[in-house]
């Protein structure tokens, strides 16, 4: 397979069948915590199953944003060719996103993916503490732009509507790329 080929390939694989699989996974869970949290009558078991719930949606956001960086990493090895950049969250695949000129400025998925990685490096680096991260007002900013995410005794929490919202930003990002690839508006790459 020539290199145009596997673009091509990386650019139409890109999505659906692992976050179905992470979609899957959850609802599945989700169901089985539903079960007994409906059969329950235990009040303090019922407040445990329910902070399962919450741990859950944590644990399939955090699956779904590694997913999200595992394919841009993929893409930056078959378009760029180079060790990856130095630097954290979206903002190092940049450089890639300039190589297919998608301006990341006028992507509005892009920027709502790049929130989320900011949300994500509070879950992993501060428990979700939002008043113990460097930059709490830019956190903070980033939480009031989306009513579905939610913030309690200074934490953040994810909710079943944010977690679909961010899926459905992932698919839309791929959309754009996939649009602009078909259009031809990437660079040339040779094989």
């Amino acid at each position: 397979m020539n290199k145009k080929e596997q673009l091509s390939a990386a650019f139409s694989g890109f999505g659906d069948i692992t976050l179905q699989q992470i979609a899957h996974c959850h609802n599945d869970i989700l169901g089985m915590i539903g079960h007994f949290y409906h059969r329950e009558t235990d009040e303090l078991k019922r407040l445990e199953l329910e902070q399962y719930e919450k741990w859950m949606l944590t644990s399939s956001f955090l699956q779904t944003y590694a997913y999200l960086e595992e394919q841009l990493i993929d893409l930056h090895r078959i378009i760029m060719k180079t060790p990856l950049p130095q630097g954290s969250g979206l903002k190092r695949y940049t450089g890639l996103l300039q190589t297919i000129n998608l301006d990341t400025g006028r992507c509005g998925a892009w920027s709502k993916l790049h929130d989320a990685s900011e949300v994500r490096h509070c879950l992993l680096h501060a428990n979700g503490r939002v008043d113990l991260m460097n930059s709490p007002d830019k956190l903070n900013k980033i939480i009031s732009r989306y009513k579905e995410l939610e913030l309690h005794n200074s934490r953040v929490n994810i909710t079943a509507e944010y977690l679909k919202k961010f899926i459905g930003q992932i698919h839309a990002f791929r959309s754009q790329i996939l649009e602009h690839y078909k259009r031809g508006d990437t660079l040339e790459i040779e094989h």
